[in-house]
């Protein structure tokens, strides 16, 4: 029978959940739930993210210090992070900053600027102003569109650009991206942009005051950008909008559009380029995971696990190409329709001697506060050949015309490019995509990937994943950061378990630190003196 927590809630969350190279299991250090919890955070803050910064002692990275920052409600906290075997007082932060009349939405740290004396954060708001912050020294270094001159509304992603230290991305509600210059200022009145390029349904503009910010705009589509990311090679940029839209163009000129793929419906909130490059993870309203092909520009699986909006999703970079082993297994072989292949237990079928698969692992996390971990071969991924309606294989092509088409009269709602394949409409179902319109699949012609894990892990909706090479961290929209330990670190703190019980049973002398409850609570050097202010946004854009 299940039992409950202190606020009255079942406390039959999942705790440990196997996979094919072990058990993950949740760890009770650390932990970071009090602090937050006192707040009552409500489902009209913004979602809560993390980010984690190791700062590097010269060039040794087996000294490096690592630091824990995340955004909850109207807080901004900065943590030390001790491991997975130390706890931290959750009272004592190093940093801890309260805004009032705007809320945190998204920070982004600089790696090429850290060190243990320095960092540099960016912090975008929900009213539009982003906060170059160094969070070391407690530093406000500089706020850019403070006066809300650039861009009106809220600020929903942040990034630097890799590979400089001084160049950074931030986009908005507005369905804007602007580029900016962290040592230059921003303007006492609206930029003036030189004459826009079109590139499909996006407009390039520039600065023509090159000695403030912002240094270009790039003006996407018509509704609000949820997420971009940069794609491995630094060579283009995808990004995801309310209007259902996956955009990946080249970086940083944006002289082309190499992919333009619309969801089944709704909007699309997150996306993961793969670390390979070649194919994308979607996840949106429609509750749909969806993996494209980056070479083929086309859709090429689909998962359907999820029962609300998937919030987060994210490639296991730890995982890739690791689980492609020694199992013997067959692939399809061309003009064989018997309909009776042999299928190993990773799922991939073939002629024997076939190049052995790659294994991506995916995580996704949503509003049904549920963690799903999804196992992909590449051999299903890059196979050109699909099932269709009919049980026979055949090549599915997005058919490019060169003239626009209207939606199908009977598209499902919100001019998908994946209609319902309950819709009786046997004709294709061209999509309207500004500059050219692309023959769409039914969800039927996509490989459907079944999951590996799918666990209930929290009581509110999950807002964050994030994959560690020791961990799996976890964030829901209640406080709740956990980390769920991979099987390698899950056995070496068992083994470290027994040999301290060993030690206690034998000796009163001071005890090793274990897992579980009981641990001595890591607190920080008096030199590290914990530290909170209060910022006040008094009017929409001024930081005070």
């Amino acid at each position: 029978m299940a039992g409950f927590d202190s606020r009255g809630r079942s406390s039959d969350l999942k705790r440990h959940f196997s996979t094919r190279e072990g058990m993950y299991a949740q760890m009770d250090r650390p932990s970071f739930d009090r602090i937050i919890r006192t707040q009552c955070p409500t489902q009209h803050y913004p979602p809560m993210k993390v980010s984690f910064l190791s700062l590097k002692k010269g060039g040794d990275t087996s000294t490096a210090e690592e630091r824990l920052l995340f955004n909850a409600g109207r807080d901004l906290l900065f943590f030390p992070f001790y491991g997975l075997n130390k706890s931290v007082d959750q009272s004592r932060p190093l940093d801890r900053r309260i805004y009032k009349g705007s809320f945190p939405t998204c920070h982004s740290f600089n790696l090429m600027t850290r060190s243990v004396d320095s960092a540099h954060l960016v912090i975008g708001f929900s009213t539009g102003p982003i906060q170059l912050f160094n969070p070391i020294k407690r530093e406000v270094m500089y706020i850019f569109n403070e006066d809300r001159t650039v861009d009106r509304t809220g600020v929903t992603c942040v990034q630097w650009v890799q590979g400089t230290e001084s160049l950074f991305l931030a986009s908005h509600r507005s369905g804007s991206l602007y580029l900016y210059h962290k040592d230059l200022p921003c303007s006492s009145h609206a930029p003036h942009y030189s004459s826009s390029r079109s590139v499909g349904d996006c407009l390039i503009y520039t600065n023509k005051n090159k000695a403030k910010n912002p240094q270009a705009r790039w003006t996407i589509g018509k509704s609000a950008i949820n997420q971009f990311e940069f794609s491995p090679d630094l060579k283009h940029i995808a990004i995801v909008s309310q209007d259902g839209i996956l955009r990946v163009l080249d970086y940083p000129d944006a002289n082309h559009m190499f992919s333009r793929m619309k969801s089944y419906f709704g909007g699309l909130l997150c996306l993961s380029w793969s670390s390979d490059g070649k194919f994308i993870a979607t996840g949106g309203e429609d509750d749909l995971v969806l993996i494209w092909s980056v070479e083929d520009e086309r859709p090429v699986a689909r998962g359907e696990a999820h029962r609300s909006w998937i919030s987060t999703i994210r490639f296991d970079p730890y995982v890739h190409g690791r689980l492609a082993s020694s199992e013997p297994f067959e692939v399809w072989a061309d003009g064989d329709d018997d309909g009776d292949h042999p299928m190993s237990p990773d799922g991939a079928v073939g002629p024997p001697g076939s190049p052995r698969p790659v294994l991506y692992r995916l995580g996704s996390v949503g509003q049904d506060a549920t963690l799903i971990l999804w196992d992909l071969y590449e051999n299903d991924l890059l196979g050109k050949q699909l099932h269709s309606r009919t049980g026979t294989r055949s090549r599915v092509s997005m058919t490019v015309c060169a003239s626009r088409s209207a939606p199908a009269e009977n598209q499902k709602s919100n001019d998908t490019s994946i209609p319902d394949t309950r819709q009786k409409s046997a004709s294709p179902t061209l999509v309207d995509l500004a500059t050219v319109s692309i023959q769409a699949l039914t969800i039927e012609d996509l490989n459907l990937i079944t999951p590996v894990v799918n666990k209930k892990i929290a009581y509110e909706w999950l807002t964050d994943l994030v994959f560690r090479e020791d961990c799996i961290v976890t964030v829901a929209q209640d406080g709740a950061i956990r980390f769920w330990a991979r099987p390698e670190q899950t056995k070496l703190l068992d083994a470290e378990k027994t040999q301290s019980k060993s030690v206690e049973n034998t000796t009163d002398s001071e005890r090793q630190p274990t897992l579980g409850t009981g641990a001595a609570v890591a607190s920080l050097p008096l030199s590290q003196k914990s530290g909170e202010e209060e910022v006040t946004i008094s009017s929409p854009g001024t930081v005070v």
